[in-house]
């Protein structure tokens, strides 16, 4: 049998992965299972597996699939908006894939515990590569924030995310034990909420004096 190319073996990788994301509102990631992939990818078990060492490889392949879309949607974004209506634009940016938040929340506490090296290398790449050229297309529209300051504002603006979402999206369980709670419900933040006033605090810190 005639040995896949790269090309070949990254976009085999790529449908599988995209299976795994139409699957994963119905399984969330606890539920999502090599088989199922296999299953809705019309493909054996062993051939997901020749394409992913694990169900976190195929995971994290699948959040750089979203992370791309993503970049682009932000790439749409004008730099030079009022920090709060940017602040807005990056929310809607990423309400516009619902599995994006999820995933992000999966990276650093599940994916890259148990991704092999070469996964991580190749997501971390990917991140790179996609951040050095949204933070240059910024520069370019706001000349006065270098590149560098532009890529480390997006870092510092994908660790808010992580963990405005994961204070601000309450579990069934969690609203069922303490909706009725009225003395409670300042516990009950919501992630569309907390993440505007977040990232507009931060524009603001980190771009004021620069322009």
């Amino acid at each position: 049998m005639k040995a896949l190319t790269d090309a070949e073996k990254r976009s085999r990788q790529d449908a599988l992965a995209r299976q795994a994301l139409a699957l994963f509102p119905t399984t969330g990631y606890d539920k999502l299972t090599m088989e199922a992939v296999a299953q809705g990818a019309g493909v054996s078990k062993g051939s997901v597996f020749l394409a992913f060492a694990s169900k976190q490889d195929l995971v994290l392949h699948a959040t750089r699939l979203s992370f791309d879309a993503w970049f682009l949607r932000l790439a749409a974004l004008d730099p030079s908006d009022p920090p709060k209506a940017l602040a807005l634009g990056l929310l809607n940016t990423l309400r516009n894939d619902p599995l994006l938040l999820p995933l992000l929340g999966l990276v650093a506490p599940v994916l890259e515990q148990g991704c092999t090296p070469g996964a991580i290398l190749s997501f971390k790449e990917s991140l790179a590569a996609n951040l050095t050229v949204l933070a240059e297309r910024w520069s370019l529209q706001v000349p006065s924030v270098p590149p560098q300051l532009w890529a480390s504002l997006f870092l510092r603006i994908h660790a808010l995310t992580v963990g405005a979402w994961a204070v601000g999206e309450a579990s069934a369980n969690v609203i069922e034990a303490v909706g009725h709670r009225p003395e409670l419900q300042a516990l009950l933040t919501r992630f569309d909420d907390l993440f505007p006033d977040l990232v507009e605090a931060q524009l603001i810190a980190v771009l004021r004096p620069m322009k």
